[in-house]
């Protein structure tokens, strides 16, 4: 019959799985990207190892940037420890100068109030 409908069900789609990385510029389709194919055709997959350097520079990174950081508070430290004991020098003389005024002030303060006449 012509308008009849067929009794088998329709066959399902078949589903689309993502690819597990992102396709590479001229490499072949995911179906055939085994690491055989990849290492004839020379081109990096998700199965290449990485380099050396590559691997290691999130530590390579973090310890040269805490070396760098010790050597230069090493350095700025041995460029303000002159500076700061010159300091503390000049402010403990400046310091003896006050406390001699001071000690000065205060026995003419006393030599006023002792008179005779009180």
């Amino acid at each position: 019959m012509p308008g009849a409908r067929d009794p088998r069900p329709a066959p399902p789609t078949p589903r689309v799985r993502p690819l597990p990385h992102p396709p590479l510029p001229g490499a072949p389709s995911c179906v055939h990207c085994t690491p055989a194919t990849l290492r004839a055709a020379k081109l990096p997959g998700p199965w290449s190892r990485p380099a050396p350097l590559t691997a290691l520079s999130p530590q390579l990174g973090r310890y040269s940037a805490l070396f760098l950081g010790v050597a230069y508070g090493a350095k700025r430290y041995s460029y303000l420890k002159p500076r700061a004991e010159e300091e503390r020098r000049i402010a403990a003389e400046e310091k003896k100068k006050q406390d001699e005024l001071k000690r000065i002030e205060r026995e003419l303060a006393e030599a006023r109030d002792d008179s005779i006449l009180k």
